[in-house]
This record gives C-alpha cells, sequence and structure tokens, in this order.
C-alpha cells in the first residue's frame, strides 16, 4: 500500500472525503499517533536495554531518568553494595505516598511507581520515578 492509497483508505473509514479541510489538518497528526502508540506499545527487542548508569541516593526516593533514555519502563531492580540484585514490584504511586510517605521507613527499595514528568518542562526532558521504603544507602 502507498501513500495516496493509505490517506484514501483512512478517509473511506472516517466517512469524510479526502480534499475535506479538517481531514488534511488532522491528518499527519493522526499517522503520528498511529506511529508513536506502536512504538509504545509494541516491544521491539531492540529497544530493550539493561543499564546501571542511574544511582538512587540516601534519604532520596526520586530517580530522575532522561526522557530520551526510555520509551517505557518494564521492570526496575535495585543492586546493593554487595553486588546482590533485588527486583522492584510496581506498585501505583497512591500506594507509596500513603504506606511510605511520612519518609521514617528507610532500607533497600522494594516497590517503585512512575511518578510523573519534571516541574520544569512537564515531563519533556525527564521522567520521574518514585520507590519505597526510601533508600538507607546509595543504589544502583
Amino acid at each position: 500500500m502507498d501513500y495516496n492509497t493509505y490517506v484514501q483508505q483512512i478517509a473511506t473509514m472516517s466517512v469524510v472525503p479526502v480534499t475535506d479541510t479538517n481531514y488534511q489538518i488532522i491528518l499527519p497528526q493522526m499517522i503520528s499517533y498511529a506511529e508513536l502508540r506502536m512504538q509504545r506499545d509494541l516491544d521491539f527487542l531492540s529497544t530493550q536495554i539493561s543499564t546501571t548508569a542511574y544511582s538512587f541516593t540516601a534519604s532520596n526516593n526520586t530517580l530522575t531518568v532522561p526522557q530520551s533514555q526510555f520509551v517505557t519502563t518494564e521492570t526496575m531492580e535495585v543492586i546493593d553494595g554487595s553486588g546482590a540484585s533485588t527486583p522492584l514490584l510496581p506498585v501505583t504511586k497512591e500506594f507509596l505516598q500513603n504506606v511510605y510517605g511520612s519518609g521514617s521507613t528507610t532500607g533497600l527499595p522494594a516497590y517503585y511507581a512512575e511518578y510523573g514528568g519534571d516541574a520544569a518542562t512537564t515531563g519533556y526532558t525527564s521522567q520521574l520515578i518514585i520507590v519505597g521504603p526510601i533508600p538507607s544507602a546509595s543504589y544502583q
């Protein structure tokens, strides 16, 4: 299928003529949305990476990861000082805020949640991940 046939089929399914002004305006965004959705939803082997480039610091439960580093976070693990690896369980940010919100519980993190984007650019430059309990030491 070539581009013109594709555009015609989208118009036919949308029940609008190909020459419709509103259709012409939204068409590039429709294609972009579809491409990005496939990129996010499909787990291409070539996009899967494992890295120890990030570290948690003691008394700070937030990890800042550049937006360009990952499409989506599938799993996380913490590596302690002895090199032992502990997988983190994904939970909601509300769970972490309710269970570990007071800041009094520290230790080796066991849970993680996607918290959102950085405040300065609302997630355009980095993604925030929070963990619980709050790290008691520096961990990779």
